[in-house]
């Protein structure tokens, strides 16, 4: 059977959110993906701490679509170095 998991991918505006939820939910890699608008995000880049307000992706999935879903998230999101995390 499937095993569930659920991922978060992070996005730096709306348009970017919309993007990448469509293309998963299209491409069948995500049951469902809801939008959360409001993160504030602290993180290590190029040896700095930056800051930033982004959305959260919060994905629907199962384990076993992670390689795809990676791979389409990759091709959809403006980050060079996209936030995917399952759990």
């Amino acid at each position: 059977g499937a095993d569930p998991v659920a991922v978060y991918v992070t996005v730096p505006d709306k348009a970017a959110g919309e993007r990448v939820a469509t293309a998963l939910v299209e491409a069948k890699l995500a049951a469902c993906v809801n939008v959360v608008p409001g993160v504030e995000s602290y993180y290590w880049w190029e040896g700095k701490v930056n800051h930033d307000s982004e959305l959260l992706l919060m994905v629907k999935s199962t384990k076993q679509l992670m390689p795809e879903l990676t791979d389409k998230v990759l091709e959809t999101h403006p980050y060079s170095t996209p936030e995917v995390i399952s759990v």
